[in-house]
């Protein structure tokens, strides 16, 4: 089952319980006399929820532990308590930081999956893999994203002979988020060889690469720079075209005047620029 297959039978059993529980709650003749709950939860520092609506959720103390956190309503001290408690663990208590992850009150992808996810990677990325692969609620897009990014960053070979990029494809091509995965991680590394892994790629992975190799350049040497690099890239005239849209699409948010000035000097130089005049508008807008 697909993805977009498991999103819309989940969408369709929440929906369906939702108009149960409104079903009963009516018939049980809940109304704005029934008692409300007061105080606090012990275990997690919510404070239940009203028949008004709901509470706001209280401060999550800074030295909560790994279980309050992922029990907290709030998804922004959730987060970062969860991040912190991560950035400070060891390999040793893998086991320990699991069982908490795996009785968590989560939905399927969280973006807590995600971060322990990607924290696995940093010292045993393959295994981190395959628990995304049996571990239903993290085999999610988001969350693998982020171990072959890590992984990238790692050791990208490893991560290209594991076999795990082209098993979790499903269509035509390599999936490109999990290439722009892969080529992030693999450029923050600084290691060799991603130009000429980028080359031997089929039309549309090379494509989905190169875009996300462009955004890289962008970060690390300036908006000129970059925009210097893409129109004299040693790659075809159509990959050229694409570095410079995914350039000036992202540059003229920032420097509107710098992408008219390779604009000017893209069409000089005889690129099809017809279609990047509206990508300039809309972002200078």
């Amino acid at each position: 089952m697909g993805f977009a297959t498991n999103i819309a039978t989940r969408w369709g059993t929440q929906c369906a319980l939702a108009i149960t529980l409104l079903s009963i709650g009516g018939a049980s003749g809940c109304g704005d006399d029934r008692d409300r709950a007061t105080g606090t939860d012990e275990t997690t520092g919510n404070t239940p929820v009203e028949a008004t609506g709901v509470a706001p959720a209280p401060p999550l103390p800074d030295n909560a532990t790994l279980e309050q956190a992922l029990a907290h309503r709030d998804p922004l001290q959730r987060v970062q308590r969860v991040a912190q408690i991560l950035e400070q663990a060891t390999p040793d208590q893998l086991d320990t930081i699991k069982a908490a992850i795996e009785t968590a009150p989560l939905n399927w992808g969280d973006l807590e999956y995600a971060l322990f996810a990607g924290w696995w990677a940093r010292f045993d990325p393959s295994s981190a893999m395959a628990y995304c692969d049996e571990e239903l609620r993290l085999r999610q897009p988001r969350v693998i994203v982020e171990v072959l990014r890590e992984w990238g960053r790692e050791n990208p070979q490893e991560a290209i002979a594991s076999g795990w990029l082209a098993a979790l494809t499903d269509t035509t091509g390599l999936n490109p988020d999990y290439v722009d995965a892969l080529v992030v991680g693999w450029f923050e590394s600084g290691q060799p060889d991603l130009d000429a892994w980028m080359a031997g790629l089929d039309p549309a992975t090379k494509a989905a690469a190169l875009v996300a190799y462009m955004r890289m350049r962008i970060l690390r040497d300036g908006r000129r720079q970059a925009l210097e690099w893409s129109i004299q890239s040693p790659y075809t005239p159509d990959l050229q075209r694409l570095l410079l849209a995914t350039g000036l699409n992202i540059v003229a948010r920032q420097e509107p005047p710098l992408a008219i000035e390779f604009l000017d000097r893209a069409a000089k130089q005889g690129i099809d620029v017809r279609t990047f005049i509206a990508r300039i508008g809309r972002g200078w807008a």
